[in-house]
């Protein structure tokens, strides 16, 4: 709404509330900036690293729309650069921080710029949920956890190649999911029975090593990552160029589980093998999508992750 232009936003010295108004002194060298509120004819010199401006937009419910402000709205694609998430009503939200940049507003998320006059239109659902200063949300955090799992042209790491790769947050947010076209496989029969992808559904995509660099810097902001056998996803991808931090947690949903199912193999003088598919099922998990497909074991891994923990507190 034009009318809300010109109003700006930022906490008074000392105070843990917001005041909006008119920007009635501002020194960017002084560090100073002062608000006037028109309702009550106050003026409140605020914190300048809180002071945002007014969009000019609202969210559904008439929200003002404020630099700083963490939206969700409604995708109409899900790209794997893009921090995603499915909503209660089964359709593909994205999530980010307002910014304004280059004379005009936009919603960052990730490394993806969405003007914000094209997401506040009918459909996109658009909803301010928290601000960076309140409530900073988890999609801003230097130490996440995420969820991986791939599909690959076979078992070996030094001699086959990754064909998907998908990473989830905590949240269940989509951090990557996304096909890749093997550089020294034409064909991969069997791992094609399991995983049900075939030559000409990666042909057009990207070679992995072009990835490499995007996902060094997603994983460097890994504190710990959770799989289910997850020493064979590492292979693969620490074989590919990956790099993780020499710090990082990694943590086995199977070798969680598979005390908790029982199955001794005598011959072994172990616990057996359990599929992800069995762990599912005893974390009643209904599945999004098909197993096999990584993106839906890296959202049955986690359900089964919470679950176990919650079970039986396991860390």
């Amino acid at each position: 709404m034009d009318e809300n232009r010109g109003i700006w936003r930022g906490k008074p010295l000392r105070k843990s509330y917001f005041v909006e108004g008119y920007l009635s002194d501002y020194s960017k060298k002084e560090n100073r900036a002062i608000i006037h509120e028109p309702t009550t004819m106050e003026s409140y010199e605020v914190d300048t690293s809180t002071l945002g401006a007014c969009s000019g937009e609202t969210d559904i419910n008439g929200k003002k729309v404020f630099e700083g402000d963490i939206c969700v709205f409604k995708s109409f694609y899900c790209d794997s650069t893009v921090y995603a998430f499915i909503g209660d009503d089964g359709a593909e939200y994205n999530r980010g921080v307002v910014e304004y940049k280059n004379g005009e507003f936009g919603i960052l998320a990730e490394n993806e710029w969405f003007r914000l006059r094209n997401i506040t239109v009918p459909g996109r659902d658009l909803v301010v949920i928290s601000n960076i200063y309140d409530n900073p949300d988890p999609l801003l955090k230097t130490e996440r956890f995420y969820v991986i799992d791939t599909e690959t042209t076979g078992l070996n790491p030094d001699e086959d190649e990754i064909l998907q790769l998908s990473i989830v947050d905590e949240s269940g947010c989509i951090i990557c999911d996304r096909l890749f076209r093997p550089e020294r496989h034409e064909s991969w029969e069997k791992a094609e029975e399991i995983n049900h992808i075939t030559p000409s559904m990666v042909k057009r995509e990207i070679a992995f090593k072009q990835a490499v660099p995007q996902l060094n810097a997603i994983f460097a902001q890994c504190g710990t990552i959770i799989g289910y056998n997850t020493g064979f996803d590492l292979a693969f991808l620490q074989k590919a160029g990956v790099e993780f931090r020499v710090d990082i947690k990694v943590i086995d949903v199977q070798a969680i589980f598979t005390p908790i199912a029982g199955e001794w193999d005598w011959e072994q003088n172990k616990y057996k093998w359990q599929s992800l598919v069995k762990c599912a099922e005893y974390c009643g998990y209904e599945w999004r999508g098909n197993a096999h497909n990584s993106l839906a074991d890296a959202l049955a891994t986690l359900h089964c992750y919470k679950t176990l923990a919650a079970k039986n507190g396991v860390k």
